[in-house]
């Protein structure tokens, strides 16, 4: 009867430590693994096609100063011919040519100088000539360039440009698909980031329906992918909800 009579003790509900913000926050954290490797992956492949694009553009400037090395005596033989003829023209119109006083012994004229640059034997030809056109002939056979040289340049040129071109296009696909790939993760974050918040308020929200709601809420989500399922599944560090763990 004593026992019977003495007023019975309640227990009173486990309550559960209040929730930190560092927790929270740790929760909440985003895996960023992927948009890292994903970002060092794109600087990657954009440094090799800048580097080989560089390369490529220094071999074509490289043809393009040979090509103008090799065709400035051409030009500078063109430009000769009708000096000589308009010299030619004006020493007839004036008349018997004035006496010069003779040049030092080894002088040569500045325009000239380039001939000393020339094999030994095809000076020693040039200087048996008996005409200037002989001597001319002379001059552009050791000068000019051979045969085929302007259009192999030409061709080697335009396929250069074409692989440059090629190049570009493929840097600038390649940009456009990893912009997609980001703008997808970001995406996909964000509703990651969404589905995390609507579990952390189902797990500890105060009253059952709220985290009903955000049950269902969580539902009406796309599905999720396998790591941000493995990253957001059980929230680490906090302890149970006391709503959701009550009996009905």
């Amino acid at each position: 009867e004593d026992s019977a009579s003495a007023p019975r003790q309640t227990r009173e509900p486990p309550t559960s430590p209040p929730v930190t913000p560092e927790a929270a926050a740790q929760a909440l954290r985003p895996n960023e693994g992927g948009d890292r490797l994903l970002l060092a992956r794109q600087r990657q492949c954009q440094r090799d096609l800048e580097k080989e694009l560089h390369q490529k553009r220094a071999e074509l400037r490289d043809m393009e100063e040979r090509l103008q090395r090799q065709s400035t005596p051409n030009r500078s033989q063109e430009s000769a011919e009708p000096l000589a003829t308009r010299s030619g023209s004006s020493e007839m119109r004036a008349g018997p040519p004035k006496v010069h006083q003779p040049m030092p012994a080894g002088h040569v004229a500045q325009q000239f100088e380039w001939l000393h640059e020339l094999p030994q034997g095809r000076l020693f030809d040039i200087r048996r000539c008996v005409s200037p056109s002989d001597a001319r002939s002379l001059i552009a056979a050791a000068c000019g360039a051979p045969r085929g040289v302007l259009e192999e340049l030409g061709r080697q040129t335009r396929a250069t440009m074409e692989k440059v071109f090629a190049l570009e296009e493929l840097l600038r696909q390649e940009e456009e698909a990893h912009q997609e790939r980001l703008e997808a993760l970001r995406s996909e974050h964000r509703v990651e980031k969404r589905r995390g918040k609507l579990r952390l308020l189902a797990r500890y929200a105060p009253h059952g329906a709220a985290a009903r709601e955000a049950l269902r809420c969580e539902a009406a989500l796309p599905p999720e992918s396998t790591e941000a399922g493995l990253f957001l599944a059980e929230p680490r560090g906090l302890p149970p909800s006391p709503v959701l763990s009550r009996p009905a």
